[in-house]
């Protein structure tokens, strides 16, 4: 069995709370390092939401605080996630602390010093991986794989053409897009069928699944009944089952302004990237389920 050794990088956000246990009870998955970033919520809320999640889930995977606010832009959070990122559960007061050293600087001695290769799981606004980017542009070469939740070619979610991850940092998502570094990226086009009911959240029959339950009544993509959208969980599942998606090679470029800002289009001359394009919701949904299980 392939163990996939991987950052996430994240803003959570309910569904990336999902995403968050999925991943670090996957037994195809190492967790190695958990970094956060402005997006769903604010900085601050988002770090808080990824401390409680650590202890709650009883792991010990690094935490380190990344950027507050898009490259070139002013932050705006999305509704879909309540006040705090996670309302409905109360959770513990993380007592747990993260690390001294800032995102990026993480990402990087992790990256330089890792004997293993190391895939980098991006959940929210690319402004982390871009920084990191701008400022050591070697390290491209050391980072194996990037796997990203954004973009869409089917029509936005945030605006009538962008996605909300790339719409948070249009600046920060092209220069990622336009890296050497190989991308695979489920967009809306997938994760919009890759729906989750009360039913599969509540068949792991212990604490997590009572907590996701109580913490999904309060998303507003979707509902327990017909299904919410699990779009940060893709990243997951794609690294544990490929064959539950269709990929196909794209060339993409990003809208950085006017009324498509953020938009993912396509183009001839564009990043070559590998896009999901389908997906089988039922094997998504077991999948789920499987890994559910695993969890306290």
């Amino acid at each position: 069995m392939k163990l996939h050794n991987i950052i996430i990088d994240t803003d959570p956000g309910i569904d990336d709370a999902l995403a968050i246990g999925l991943a670090l009870y996957s037994p195809k998955i190492n967790v190695k390092l958990i970094t956060t970033v402005h997006g769903n919520v604010s900085l601050e809320k988002t770090t808080y939401n990824a401390c409680v999640l650590r202890e709650f889930f009883n792991v010990d995977t690094p935490i380190a605080v990344g950027e507050s606010k898009p490259l070139l832009r002013g932050q705006e959070g999305c509704l879909a996630h309540g006040i705090s990122g996670m309302d409905g559960y109360m959770f513990n007061a993380p007592e747990k602390k993260v690390l001294a050293i800032p995102a990026v600087e993480a990402i990087r001695e992790l990256l330089v010093n890792s004997e293993v290769p190391i895939k980098l799981v991006a959940m929210g606004p690319l402004t982390n991986i871009a920084i990191l980017i701008q400022t050591y542009p070697e390290i491209e070469e050391n980072i194996d794989e990037l796997v990203i939740m954004g973009g869409s070619l089917v029509g936005g979610n945030i605006t009538e053409h962008a996605e909300f991850n790339f719409w948070a940092d249009p600046h920060a998502a092209k220069l990622v897009m336009d890296s050497g570094i190989r991308k695979t990226v489920v967009g809306l086009d997938v994760t919009s069928h890759a729906l989750v009911t009360d039913k599969e959240l509540l068949a792991g029959k212990n604490k997590a699944s009572g907590m996701f339950k109580k913490i999904f009544n309060y998303y507003d993509d979707g509902n327990l009944i017909e299904g919410v959208w699990m779009h940060d969980s893709c990243t997951i599942a794609l690294l544990c089952e490929k064959d539950i998606f269709t990929f196909e090679d794209k060339t993409v470029d990003i809208v950085v302004s006017g009324a498509s800002e953020g938009a993912m289009i396509e183009k001839e001359d564009g990043a070559l990237i590998s896009y999901a394009v389908a997906i089988d919701s039922d094997k998504f949904k077991s999948w789920v389920v499987s890994v559910l299980k695993r969890l306290p």
